[in-house]
């Protein structure tokens, strides 16, 4: 601070120079403060003058520059299509900016340090000025696309616009009026842009060390371009317009010249299940649309309608489906496998619940008159869809009602028998005792018929030993008689469960046997298949596909052809012979036996079935033979229909293995072939599994039934043999009492 301290020393001097002298010492102090001030003063002023002449002659540069970048960018200008906005922003705004650089450039000199700041005051006067123009006319152009008022406008700004002719133009001409509004819309887009970019192109010069804002006005035309969705959120503020005025007849004329529709997957299943296409031109629809081929198959088999579980209740009992179809279609409708099969069973059951209902009444009616027991009732109530045939409930629900209705007759004849005096009341008891095995409601019958034969004749307590004899006499015998008929029945009802183990047995073992034949035909088809065919391509294996096929349907026809000549020569044959003696029918085979050593090939099957159809009918009656001929007939039909279905299954096999197997070489081919044998063989072994189960469950239930039902009748039994030795011994006693009275 040593200058500090020079200048202390100087202020010093002069305040005790003359100026003290003058002026007094404190006085001389301020004058000499004053004059060093004012030196600092005038120092600091003459500084300020050559740095402001350097920050004019810097800001008149910076002036220059922007002048003529203005100069040089506004050419791009002259690119706006709108003439209000060109006229406006070229003519106008730039004109005025122009003039006042010129102005500030020759005021600089004697407008000092100020010009700077009057730059900056004039810009953002004519950037606002810019921004509210623009916005006005943007806005006022929105309204022909948005088609309603957005605010009032001068009239240059096209706001008079008389929106109903506007309405009708659009709906006289919607493609031309779509047309020039989507031509307005981008020109006015691209204006905003062409704007943009200029002045953010001209924004990067700067006044006096500082940057014009230039660049915010760019920023300022981008904003009223997203504000009024003039970007890609127009469809915001003015979509639903734009729909109408623009998109709408645009769409109209591309879909008409173009035609781009397609076919959607929903519209494809329902002309297939209308049959408006078939199954091939739904591939090739789906096939179009992007679907892959397994992906196809798919589709296709879910466009089908599924029955309901009534209908196949309906099916299923008119007899159009059997139990192994049912099963399927369950399962093809989801059902769960651990509750598939008794979903089967309750529609088995519901399917035949009115004739299982026909057959309870009818019992239940016997029951109730006295033909029928109480266990015999409950053997009805038991009765169930799993241990009986349907037709063997109808045929059983008939028997039952031919019963009741037999046994009526035959209670009704007894009664005008009583009640006339043919038949005595011990006759008539006993004779009932045959047809009503309820001993009350016998008891009941002869007592009210009694009762009515005689109303006003008192039956005595008391009775003589004569006719407690003869009592217990009928007594014995209607028990012994009902002995004999429950044993009867146990025969007979043992019989029909025995029958039915047997049935149930026989009928699961004709299912495994067909599955274990069909799985082998399959297996020794393919692997016969993969000896000839074995690395064939796909085309030499489509071509072996048709001859197989071709040969096949050639083997069923044949075999259709021969068992229909089978079967209409065996009506002929019995039709002719019906009523032949058995000597006639003798001869007539050792006719044909004859011809049989004589005739081709292809008629020898014809004469052998005369032949079996003649030995079978030669020892029968006449009512025998037509049914016994059905019978053959009949078998005929199975052997031949398993020859066709082996023929199907082989064919079958044989394609499989042609399509899996096609361009891979004899190797692969004949690997393949052996894992689809074994294939087949473990998918029958597991269905056989299957069944086996079923049939056991089945065979346990029945032995149950049979077991419970010949315990029942043994006890029933039991209880007659006590009741009838009671009465024998009762009746020796009155017999005794008799004998004593009588010496």
């Amino acid at each position: 601070m040593s200058w500090m301290r020079r200048i202390k020393g100087a202020i010093g001097r002069i305040a005790s120079s003359r100026l003290g002298r003058v002026f007094g010492k404190y006085l001389g102090y301020q004058m000499a403060g004053l004059a060093v001030g004012t030196g600092f003063e005038i120092a600091s002023l003459f500084t300020m003058e050559a740095t402001l002449q350097q920050a004019l002659a810097d800001m008149g540069k910076a002036l220059e520059d922007l002048g003529k970048q203005i100069q040089d960018n506004s050419k791009v200008l002259q690119g706006i299509r709108t003439a209000y906005l060109r006229n406006f922003v070229v003519g106008s705004f730039l004109g005025r900016l122009s003039n006042r650089i010129a102005g500030m450039l020759r005021a600089r000199r004697w407008l000092g340090w100020f010009t700077g700041y009057i730059v900056f005051v004039e810009f953002s006067m004519l950037a606002t000025e810019l921004y509210q123009v623009i916005y006005q006319y943007v806005l006022a152009r929105m309204q022909r696309f948005a088609m309603i008022s957005l605010g009032n406008f001068p009239g240059e700004m096209e706001s008079d616009i008389d929106y109903d002719q506007l309405y009708k133009k659009y709906q006289e001409h919607p493609e031309e009026m779509a047309k020039q509004a989507l031509k307005e819309f981008l020109d006015l887009q691209h204006d905003l842009n062409l704007i943009a970019s200029f002045f953010d192109t001209v924004g990067a010069n700067s006044a006096l060390g500082h940057w014009l804002g230039f660049r915010s006005v760019a920023r300022m035309v981008t904003n009223i371009s997203w504000s009024l969705g003039i970007g890609w959120l127009s469809w915001i503020a003015v979509g639903p317009g734009m729909r109408y005025s623009i998109a709408r007849g645009l769409e109209k004329f591309y879909r008409e010249k173009i035609r781009p529709e397609e076919f959607t997957r929903e519209m494809v299943v329902r002309f297939l299940r209308k049959n408006i296409v078939d199954v091939e031109g739904a591939k090739e629809i789906l096939a179009e649309l992007g679907w892959r081929d397994d992906k196809i198959e798919k589709i296709i088999e879910d466009a089908w309608d599924y029955p309901s579980r009534t209908e196949l209740q309906d099916l299923y009992e008119d007899k159009i489906i059997t139990d192994d179809k049912l099963n399927y279609w369950f399962m093809k409708l989801g059902i769960h496998p651990e509750i598939r099969d008794d979903m089967l069973t309750l529609t088995i059951k519901r399917a035949t619940s009115s004739v299982m209902k026909s057959y309870i009444s009818a019992v239940e009616s016997n029951y109730l008159k006295g033909y029928r027991s109480l266990e015999e009732l409950k053997n009805a109530y038991n009765l169930t869809i799993s241990n009986v045939n349907v037709d063997d409930l109808r045929a059983l629900t008939i028997a039952e009602k031919d019963f009741g209705e037999r046994n009526d007759e035959r209670v009704k004849t007894l009664i005008e028998a009583f009640r006339d005096g043919t038949i005595d009341e011990e006759t008539f008891r006993a004779r009932l005792a045959e047809i009503i095995v309820r001993p009350e409601v016998l008891e009941n019958l002869v007592a009210l018929e009694k009762q009515r034969k005689q109303p006003k004749i008192r039956v005595e307590p008391t009775e003589t030993l004569e006719r407690r004899l003869r009592r217990l006499e009928n007594r014995l015998e209607i028990l012994q008689i009902q002995y004999r008929y429950q044993s009867k029945l146990r025969e007979q009802d043992l019989a029909v469960m025995d029958a039915r183990i047997t049935r149930t047995k026989t009928r699961y073992d004709a299912m495994i046997e067909r599955i274990r034949r069909l799985a082998d035909i399959r297996a020794e088809s393919i692997l016969a298949e993969a000896q000839i065919s074995a690395g064939y391509d796909v085309e030499r294996a489509e071509a072996r596909i048709r001859e197989l096929t071709a040969i096949t349907e050639a083997q069923i026809s044949r075999l259709q052809a021969e068992l229909e000549a089978i079967i209409r020569a065996l009506e002929e044959e019995f039709e002719t012979f019906r009523t032949a003696t058995t000597y006639e029918v003798q001869a007539r085979i050792r006719y044909w036996q004859v011809k049989l050593e004589e005739a081709s090939p292809n008629q020898r099957p014809v004469i052998e079935a005369k032949i079996i159809l003649l030995q079978e009918l030669a020892a029968l009656s006449v009512a025998e033979r037509e049914q016994r001929v059905r019978t053959v007939i009949e078998r005929y039909k199975a052997r031949y229909n398993a020859r066709i279905e082996e023929l199907k299954e082989r064919l079958e096999a044989r394609i499989t293995f042609l399509r899996e197997t096609a361009g891979l070489s004899r190797d692969e081919a004949l690997a393949r072939a052996r894992e689809m044998a074994e294939r087949i063989k473990a998918e029958a072994e597991e269905r056989i599994k299957e069944l086996e189960k079923r049939r056991d469950a089945e065979l346990k239930e029945l032995e149950e039934r049979k077991k419970k039902l010949e315990l029942q009748y043994d006890r029933r039994l039991e209880e007659l043999e006590t009741r009838i030795r009671q009465t024998r011994e009762e009746l020796e006693i009155v017999r005794e009492a008799l004998q004593k009275i009588s010496r």
